[in-house]
């Protein structure tokens, strides 16, 4: 049975019979349950990336005698994910309200479609049978972390 430490934010406002809980099988889209060592309550989810950390830790070292501390962000001091959320192949649109003419879009916002971000203007429209659907339109934004840049032409001739 794999212990653990519990010292996350949520602990610390409400502990529980001295913060240790053991790893149980989650339930629908969770990977894993955490449940208080000696009353038994639940005590949170473990995620995906936490619980395999751990289980690699355990298949190269065995179980450790003392518990491994979960922290918010951080399981056994290595950080899990310093991202608040995930925005991949996500996004929003807000109703636009500086639209000027019927050539500018009704809908205005951003998205990120895999892994690149684009503006993303709708606009309100009718088909021919009277129904109402919002077309879209995507335009790649200009600065990409992970965009693959050019290669840079290197001339190596020095003229002197």
């Amino acid at each position: 049975m794999t212990l653990v430490r519990l010292e996350r934010r949520t602990d610390r406002e409400k502990p529980c019979c001295g913060n240790i809980a053991t790893i149980g099988a989650g339930k629908g889209p969770h990977v894993a349950e955490l449940r208080c060592n000696v009353c038994g309550n639940h005590r949170g989810w473990l995620p995906r990336e936490a619980l395999n950390f751990l289980n690699s830790v355990t298949e190269t070292f065995g179980n450790s005698a003392e518990p491994i501390i979960l922290r918010d962000n951080s399981f056994g001091g290595r950080v899990m994910n310093d991202k608040k959320f995930d925005n991949s192949n996500a996004g929003v649109l807000f109703k636009n309200e500086n639209k000027q003419s019927e050539k500018h879009s009704d809908y205005r916002g951003s998205v990120n479609a895999a892994g690149l971000d684009y503006w993303l203007d709708g606009w309100i429209r009718e088909s021919k049978g009277g129904k109402k659907f919002i077309s879209f339109k995507l335009k790649l934004k200009e600065e990409q972390p992970n965009k693959v840049k050019e290669p840079v032409a290197f001339n190596d001739e020095i003229g002197f």
